[in-house]
């Protein structure tokens, strides 16, 4: 099993603006527990494959990673990791609409699945942060 440091970080505690440059004084100095602000315990990390383009329409692109909060039962219009048939993972919103169970991509090109009883489907969790490399 592996274990997780801790990751402490100062933040200056003044928003800073992507605009035009303006002063922010002598701006007080916060310190922030990153493990806790990025979900905490039942949290893990998944790396989004690079021709993973089926959920862009969401701000989730190739080679981002996602933190993810582990749960079973998402709410309808979640953003789940989901696994298929023992051996299929996916990235797609969760829907519950017609009296059915659907898995919704956020790109035009890709279709919609609807969870039949056939399909032996688990959620592993839903994403709450998206991370993007500059």
């Amino acid at each position: 099993m592996s274990t997780i440091s801790q990751l402490r970080t100062e933040v200056l505690s003044v928003p800073i603006i992507a605009g035009s440059p303006r002063s922010i004084g002598t701006a007080p100095v916060e310190i922030v527990d990153l493990n806790m602000m990025l979900g905490g315990p039942g949290c893990m990390v998944v790396r989004v494959a690079g021709d993973g383009v089926s959920m862009i329409g969401a701000g989730i692109s190739p080679d981002d990673y996602l933190i993810v909060q582990r749960t079973s039962d998402p709410p309808t219009g979640s953003i789940v990791v989901a696994r298929l048939n023992d051996e299929e993972y996916t990235i797609k919103r969760w829907e519950r609409r017609n009296r059915g169970l659907y898995l919704v991509p956020a790109n035009g090109d890709f279709n919609e699945r609807r969870i039949t009883p056939q399909d032996d489907c688990e959620i592993i969790g839903i994403v709450k942060f998206v991370v993007h490399r500059p």
